[in-house]
């Protein structure tokens, strides 16, 4: 991000200049490996898969590489790196009136560790609970300033106002 210089007498200016490397976010705690390789797993959502939407996703993450906003780093690199602080939410495609799908990340799910064998259907509920990781969504701790996020809704109108009051 990096606001020019023309919106500096916006009252939010300082804060777009702090977050020229970065939004600041904390997530929640660390996710175990195990919880991590559950929600590869299970893979994207059901929406992800049809051919349509895996050469949609295809098409994009090669835009997103070429042009240097992404980086391809194999699963098997990941395991040996095994980054602390990854979490894993499943792509969706929802699809759009007239034009192609949109992607976004399910941002909602909660990982669960699959018990193994005849166990897992031995296992009490509250034992199957306990092995339920909360969302991304739900561990997320709320960082952003309230007030700038709240003006979101009246952008249109204070534009149309501002258009008023210049020549045209």
């Amino acid at each position: 991000m990096l606001p020019s210089a023309c919106v500096d007498f916006h009252a939010f200016a300082e804060t777009l200049g702090e977050w020229e490397t970065g939004v600041p976010v904390d997530c929640g705690a660390e996710w175990s490996w195990d919880t991590v390789v559950a929600a590869v797993e299970q893979g994207a959502h059901k929406s992800a898969t049809s051919p349509e939407s895996i050469a949609l996703v295809a098409k994009h993450i090669a835009y997103q590489v070429k042009a240097g906003y992404a980086t391809i780093v194999p699963w098997e690199e990941v395991c040996q790196l095994r980054p602390p602080n990854l979490k894993i939410s499943p792509l969706a495609v929802v699809p759009q009136r007239n034009q192609r799908g949109r992607m976004i990340l399910d941002l909602l799910f909660a990982a669960r560790q699959r018990q193994r064998g005849r166990k897992r259907r031995q296992l009490a509920q509250q034992q199957l609970e306990d092995t339920l990781q909360p969302s991304v969504n739900d561990t997320t701790a709320r960082q952003a300033p309230k007030g700038p996020i709240k003006k979101l809704g009246n952008v249109l109108p204070r534009l149309f106002d501002f258009m008023g009051t210049v020549p045209p």
